[in-house]
């Protein structure tokens, strides 16, 4: 199925009927701070699965689902997915490592927030907004990169500007284009090279 811009799979502590598995494209989970505002605690794309809590027996949210960046996903009734983890237990043990590194994945991006810049915490966005939808352009305009890492638009317009400046990006009327994903790397803070180690490390047990 198609995935637009904005679309709202899941609603805040709203019920699971179905879950999602993107192709391209990404949505990202929001958690509402209890004072009108929202704060994304993690992005999902290609590399897992939207709607999770349901392989845990929780058939809810637990945070608003928009998506982030148009593409296609596969979408699969809950009834259904219970039936194949019944009939295929190695996709039960691997769904349960998806969830496992997807926690460990929001721990890290807490930290993250903590520990390092906004510039660093961008550059980490890009590479895993690349990882995650599978190509080098994506349509966000600087006000929505700012909403995504809980930064002030100003602040967030610098970055983009210091790294197209230096050749690292383009960006034109809200589509930015990665043009060195190896000078990004180079200057990302270890979060990113810790969460991609994660993923490898999933996928090989």
């Amino acid at each position: 199925m198609l995935l637009r811009p904005r679309d709202e799979l899941y609603t805040a502590a709203g019920p699971i009927e179905s879950v999602y598995f993107p192709l391209n494209g990404t949505a990202s989970i929001l958690i509402d701070t209890g004072q009108g505002e929202t704060v994304t605690i993690i992005t999902i794309g290609n590399e897992g699965m939207l709607g999770s809590p349901v392989v845990l027996g929780i058939q809810r949210n637990f945070g608003r689902t928009l998506v982030s960046e148009a593409g296609t996903a596969l979408k699969l009734p809950v009834a259904v997915l219970h039936i194949h983890l019944q009939q295929h237990p190695v996709l039960q043990t691997l769904l349960v490592r998806y969830l496992y590194t997807l926690a460990r994945h929001i721990a890290q991006g807490c930290a993250c927030r903590h520990l390092h810049s906004i510039e660093k915490q961008c550059v980490r966005w890009l590479l895993t907004a690349q990882d995650r939808a599978g190509r080098e352009t994506f349509v966000f305009t600087q006000q929505a990169v700012a909403e995504l890492l809980g930064a002030q638009r100003a602040t967030m317009s610098l970055a983009l500007r210091r790294f197209k400046r230096t050749g690292l990006i383009t960006y034109v009327r809200g589509r930015i284009q990665i043009q060195d994903r190896r000078g990004l790397e180079v200057i990302s803070c270890p979060c990113y090279t810790s969460m991609v180690a994660e993923y490898q490390h999933m996928l090989a047990a």
